[in-house]
């Protein structure tokens, strides 16, 4: 709790102390012309088997910065959103279970700073935070991601998240386009459609990036954004490097089933690719995976399968 209100003074303190400016492109004279842009886009969704049938919809945030100096770099970010949609009757959600604030840990495979797949070329799209801490260990923080979603009042359901660089220099935002900064995870019922917008963040607090020395700026955004999820699609995702590898460490081995089996069974999370671990290609993961899995590897059963032989 008191890491909570650090962290909240530190935004109010943030936003009293510093003027805000807009974004740097084309007010900011010096700039090259690639203006600094926020981009919310819908990656995939793939179907999970819960206690009903839920999408889980990945919804990556990118940022496109152009670094003309070390003092041009961003050094925190600022980004509250809402959300809201179309099908009330059904289950939309946007939780604090799968979009954690994890660098390492069983966590990982939930947290907003996750590296991805991108499921039509099958190459991987690394979260920046995540790979600054992965490589060089260097960890940004704090970290604060607070999500709400109200079944009743739509206008209760946000993403916030606020993210302070503490260390030079190697940590401070570097050029890139479209540089994946975090990525929201909704799980939802039905088809639907998805309208994400920027919003105001209490006491005084709006999208903002903030550079090296402290200036304050509202970047570019392709926002609001409408995401039309159709639950006709596809179950699973149309990529798995190797199938059966449920825990997605680039092996099909024996701790893969460990893996399912816990996730079946013991409410722990679930495959990153569901394609990967519905190995007998059905289009649910069940205990018939399990089984499937354990014939391959005792007793030279057919051979481990993901959903995209079946495409």
């Amino acid at each position: 709790m008191k890491l909570k209100f650090l962290i909240l003074a530190i935004l109010v303190l943030i936003v009293v102390w510093f003027n805000f400016g807009w974004a740097q492109c084309p007010q900011d004279t010096m700039d090259r012309g690639v203006c600094d842009t926020l981009s919310v886009e819908l990656l995939d969704f793939s179907k999970q088997t819960l206690a009903e049938p839920f999408y889980f919809v990945r919804v990556p945030i990118y940022v496109t910065h152009d670094l003309l100096s070390a003092l041009d770099s961003i050094g925190s970010f600022v980004i509250p959103l809402h959300f809201s949609h179309t099908n009330p009757a059904k289950y939309c959600s946007l939780s604090s279970y799968w979009n954690t604030n994890a660098l390492s840990g069983s966590a990982l495979s939930q947290s907003v700073f996750r590296h991805l797949v991108d499921p039509g070329t099958g190459d991987t799209i690394y979260n920046r935070i995540l790979q600054l801490y992965q490589q060089d260990n260097i960890e940004w923080g704090p970290r604060l991601v607070r999500v709400t979603t109200s079944q009743t009042n739509p206008d209760s359901n946000w993403f916030r998240l606020a993210i302070f660089s503490a260390y030079w220099p190697g940590q401070w935002w570097w050029e890139g386009e479209k540089v994946l900064l975090a990525t929201m995870t909704f799980k939802i019922e039905d088809s639907m459609t998805i309208r994400i917008d920027t919003t105001f963040w209490p006491p005084n607090s709006r999208l903002s990036f903030w550079r090296m020395d402290s200036k304050g700026y509202t970047p570019r955004t392709n926002l609001p954004l409408c995401i039309d999820v159709n639950t006709w699609r596809p179950m699973c995702s149309e990529f798995c490097g190797v199938p059966g590898d449920a825990n997605w460490d680039g092996i099909a081995d024996l701790v893969d089933v460990i893996y399912m089996i816990k996730y079946l069974f013991i409410n722990e999370p679930p495959p990153l690719y569901c394609d990967c671990a519905d190995v007998n290609c059905d289009g649910i993961i069940s205990i018939e995976d399990v089984i499937y899995y354990i014939n391959y590897v005792f007793i030279d059963g057919p051979r481990l399968r993901s959903c995209i032989d079946c495409y």
